[in-house]
């Protein structure tokens, strides 16, 4: 089953889908084998085994994206995400060494040890929204960043809100994440040492 499903029974009439990338509600009829979001404008290929199924067109061939990405912070701050894993804002790497920056500024701000939080993909995609990284994609976009053959690197897009978050870290290696966190996180290392389950009781 794709990653980048939201599934609903099939049906003789219209299904309404959830579109994998904004959120907005898809209506596709039996017959149609591609579909446009007018909320987002992205266009998906459909498929039907055992439900309704979405999938971006352009999805670059032969890739896709990694099963885990990384969040860089601090002890004192990880603590919090445990508190309060519903309502998680943070951005991710397709890398560990992509997020080491990050957690020694996070760590030095907060007087606390370095973290790394990795996190299963799939799960993150199912318990939230995952979106581009924000500020990298509009700072390239304003500035005119383009690929190795001249071309603008997020072709069309005007903003971050036109580019899915899948491609935003097949181009730039980041994208960010709103929403639960619970179950979503597969190791842990503190200080750059590895860390075992349950998190939840760290001193």
């Amino acid at each position: 089953m794709s990653r980048y499903h939201r599934i609903s029974k099939l049906a003789t009439g219209p299904e309404d889908v959830l579109c994998p990338e904004c959120g907005d509600d898809i209506q596709v009829w039996p017959a149609e084998s591609e579909i446009e979001c007018m909320g987002c404008g992205l266009e998906f290929s459909v498929s039907r085994d055992g439900g309704v199924s979405l999938e971006p067109l352009d999805e670059p061939d032969g890739w896709s994206p990694p099963p885990t990405l990384y969040h860089g912070t601090s002890l004192e701050r990880f603590r919090n995400m445990l508190a309060s894993p519903r309502a998680a804002e943070l951005y991710l790497a397709d890398s560990e060494d992509g997020t080491e920056m990050y957690a020694t500024n996070a760590a030095e701000m907060d007087d606390s040890a370095p973290v790394v939080i990795a996190f299963d993909t799939g799960k993150l995609e199912k318990s939230g929204k995952l979106m581009p990284d924000w500020d990298d994609v509009n700072t390239m976009i304003s500035n005119g960043e383009t690929s190795e053959d001249g071309a603008p690197l997020f072709g069309d897009a005007r903003s971050a809100d036109e580019v899915p978050w899948w491609e935003s870290l097949r181009l730039i290696g980041t994208c960010s994440y709103e929403g639960d966190t619970s179950g979503c996180i597969t190791e842990v290392s503190v200080d750059g040492k590895p860390v075992n389950p349950p998190w939840e009781g760290m001193g």
